[in-house]
């Protein structure tokens, strides 16, 4: 929005200097985005936030300044507007106006309508005074007939237009007619129309026109002869714009829906000052002062005589809203002092009216129909502060409290399973969360009945909220591979959705793992081609770190895109806590995964895990004391799990086990087929003394018996 300093000093006894009064205004919310100089005057350019479309309007603007100066308003036509009166003539052409009527086809696409008839303009170059203010607002100046109503728009933020009456008619029938009626209606489907900036629109029944319909029997005008001489709000049509040679108009000023006239402006490609205003909503009140101020300006300034005022629809009754403020409660939150006669001035000066109820602090604030944005006492008290000034409210050392941040536990699982990844030497990706249907088609998964979609997706690759990270990391898998990067392992925490009512429930936390490849090479260790018992150590790592023993790991048939015999499944009483395998040929082609590598997938629910996880810090003595370590290869067949393995161990020791773990495994031409030579690394030691190592072979011999003896395992 664009003011000129002239124009406020004209409306206001204004004392400060023009660079003073932008501080002024930035520092209220106005904010003044550049302030130039334009000839001998000023040119305030003001950035309007959307809630406020009252600033649209010189009126408005000159309102909210003389609230924060003090200012006193001069004796001028600002804020009136008297309706225009007269006698009724006749024009100068008989056709053009025997009876003009105006209709409405849907009142929720225009409330209501009103036209002036003004008949004998002299059109022609406007008053300096005039031109000179539109030109520093960046408008050209047209001719005074169309510079008026740009200037109408400019102090009242209503827009107007002005037809050509006599081309109405002309353009509809170019003989006389009896009756010449405007109808407010949508446009038809291609229906076409010149707009004055010389441009053909091709128009749908989303756009909303201004039509001309005419009738040359006496009968009611028959609106399917009608054409389009306006799109409403919008722009005029080239047939009917105000030239040299008119000397009949027709004022127009309605309430458009803003939706209509927004949907419209982005079907056309379109944007004008009138459509800016009209779709954050115009003031309904302004309306009729709005075309009443022009028609006298058209009579002082372009000549002419008042014809008359037709209309259709009705401006609805608004009640302003009232709202209860106390002021001292407003007060104490905003921590400043200020007197209930300084309080009420502030708010009568922004257009409030203001009655006392029940005591010196308590007000019946009255909000007119232009501020649409107040609507409870905060809003009053921000209007206050913001009027006072922020910098006098006093300067207070912040208060600082202690609090206890309560972590959900899914949260404290996150946080542990994504530092514990990270030491394990996976990087952390993130996808989107919007998959399509494709994605699951080549992960063969079959998508459910109850899943969660966009009503209005941008692409229907992207319209399913995702029931699983899968496909997403198979995506990421095959990104990278065919990039050449085929040594992979990372993982990604994030939302997975279900539907409403389900045991899942709508939205839940899960974790996703995908290894490929081999693992890299260290200092340590030699690089070595990822195994389906490593994304499983994973998992059980992170079990362990959530401190869940009581589990069971069984085979499944039900994850489409495992290999055959790979896919597992870790189960907790009725809950099933993660499944992992490994991805079948067929999917990875459907991905275009084109290496020959092995692809392990998992993904573990860390909201089930959450549920049964011990997250409770716990600590331990330091043991100072040496252990002894002992190594045990065996074969291993289906029927001795390593988790069977790990159990007796354990339970054989007489407690003094350590650690135990899985060092390593091996699948050759030396181990039968259907079998893996397992090789254990054991970790004895007591807290209490150093062991021998007749103590450690006698328990370590007892290991290695219950081993061959109640697992049947091979020492190898």
């Amino acid at each position: 929005m664009k003011i000129t300093y002239s124009w406020i000093k004209e409306l206001l006894d204004i004392k400060v200097s023009p660079q003073a009064l932008a501080d002024k205004l930035s520092m209220a919310g106005l904010s003044v985005e550049l302030l130039e100089k334009s000839g001998d005057d000023w040119v305030y350019h003001i950035e309007v936030t959307s809630n406020r479309p009252d600033w649209l309007s010189v009126n408005g603007i000159v309102r909210e300044i003389a609230a924060i100066t003090g200012a006193e308003l001069r004796n001028s036509a600002y804020g009136k507007g008297q309706r225009a009166k007269g006698k009724k003539i006749l024009c100068s052409k008989p056709h053009a106006l025997c009876k003009l009527s105006i209709s409405i086809e849907d009142s929720k696409d225009c409330a209501f309508y009103y036209g002036n008839v003004i008949a004998g303009v002299k059109v022609g170059p406007s008053p300096q005074w005039l031109a000179k203010r539109l030109e520093a607002l960046g408008l050209r100046s047209v001719n005074n007939v169309v510079d008026i109503t740009n200037y109408c728009l400019m102090e009242t933020g209503q827009p107007l237009h002005a037809f050509d009456l006599d081309k109405i008619v002309s353009q509809l029938a170019g003989e006389p007619v009896n009756q010449l009626k405007i109808i407010v209606r949508r446009a038809k489907k291609d229906e076409k129309i010149m707009t004055i900036d010389g441009v053909e629109r091709i128009l749908n029944e989303n756009i909303l026109v201004i039509a001309g319909v005419y009738d040359k029997t006496g009968q009611p005008a028959n609106r399917q002869t009608g054409k389009p001489i306006a799109v409403a709000g919008i722009m005029g049509g080239a047939g009917t714009e105000v030239s040299g040679k008119t000397t009949n108009i027709l004022l127009e000023s309605a309430y458009f829906d803003p939706v209509v006239v927004r949907r419209g402006s982005r079907i056309l490609g379109v944007a004008s000052d009138s459509s800016y205003r009209f779709e954050r909503g115009v003031d309904v009140s302004t309306v009729r002062r709005a075309i009443d101020r022009a028609t006298e300006m058209t009579k002082e300034i372009a000549g002419g005589a008042f014809v008359c005022a037709e209309q259709a629809g009705k401006a609805p009754a608004q009640a302003p809203r009232k709202i209860h403020f106390c002021l001292s409660e407003a007060l104490d939150t905003l921590g400043m002092e200020m007197t209930a006669s300084q309080a009420k001035n502030i708010f009568e000066k922004l257009g409030f009216s203001v009655g006392y109820r029940g005591g010196k602090d308590s007000f019946l604030v009255s909000v007119p129909t232009t501020r649409r944005d107040i609507k409870i006492q905060e809003d009053l008290s921000e209007e206050l502060v913001r009027v006072w000034g922020y910098d006098k409210i006093p300067l207070t050392a912040p208060a600082i409290k202690p609090f206890a941040l309560d972590v959900p536990p899914v949260g404290t699982l996150e946080a542990r399973a994504k530092g514990l990844l990270v030491n394990m030497g996976l990087k952390e990706v993130i996808t989107y969360s919007l998959t399509g249907d494709e994605d699951y088609k080549k992960t063969a998964m079959e998508l459910g009945a109850n899943l969660l979609e966009l009503e209005n997706p941008l692409t229907r690759d992207l319209r399913i909220l995702r029931p699983t990270l899968i496909p997403s990391l198979l995506n990421c898998v095959s990104f990278n591979v065919n990039h050449n990067n085929k040594d992979l392992e990372f993982f990604e925490i994030a939302r997975v959705f279900g539907a409403e009512g389900t045991s899942k429930g709508p939205e839940t936390l899960s974790l996703g793992i995908v290894l490929c490849g081999e693992k890299r090479s260290t200092w340590q260790k030699e690089s070595k081609r990822y195994t389906l018992f490593d994304i499983r150590g994973m998992i059980e790592a992170l079990l362990e770190e959530a401190k869940v023993k009581n589990y069971e790991i069984k085979k499944t048939e039900s994850m489409p895109f495992a290999q055959k015999n790979t896919g597992c499944e870790i189960i907790a009483g009725k809950d099933t806590l993660a499944v992992f395998c490994m991805v079948n040929n067929d999917v990875k082609r459907a991905w275009g995964i084109k290496g020959k590598e092995d692809v392990y997938v998992a993904e573990v629910s860390l909201e089930l895990l959450a549920h049964r996880a011990d997250l409770k810090k716990s600590f331990s003595r330091i043991v100072s004391i040496p252990s002894i370590i002992r190594d045990v290869s065996v074969l291993a067949g289906q029927d001795a799990p390593y988790s069977r393995i790990k159990a007796l161990i354990e339970s054989k020791a007489d407690g003094l086990i350590r650690s135990v773990s899985l060092a390593d495994i091996y699948q050759g031409q030396e181990v039968p087929a259907g079998q893996l030579g397992l090789t254990i690394t054991i970790e004895y030691g007591c807290a209490s003394k150093t062991l021998t190592d007749e103590e450690v072979n006698s328990v370590h011999q007892k290991v290695l018996g219950s081993l061959t003896g109640e697992l049947s395992l091979k020492i190898r």
